[in-house]
């Protein structure tokens, strides 16, 4: 009898970076190394100009690639 197939590859997936505290630019350059997209971006007053705050959802969380992740970042 002929071998069995191989098996699929597992479906691709984006793990979700941390990038609180990273510069916008920065923080967009490592969501998209990871196979995800970035999200809505929403600004806070904060002392941490430019800065990221907040991200959703947080980091780790192991998505279908493309996944958005939004992120909060401080304005003055």
């Amino acid at each position: 009898p002929p071998p069995p197939p191989p098996p699929a590859p597992p479906p691709a997936r984006c793990r979700v970076p941390y990038v609180i505290g990273l510069r916008l630019a920065t923080a967009k350059a490592r969501i998209r190394a990871r196979r995800c997209r970035v999200g809505t971006i929403r600004r806070a007053r904060s002392r941490r100009v430019g800065r990221v705050l907040r991200q959703s959802p947080r980091r780790g969380a192991v998505r279908p690639v493309g996944t958005r992740v939004n992120l909060v970042v401080g304005r003055r």
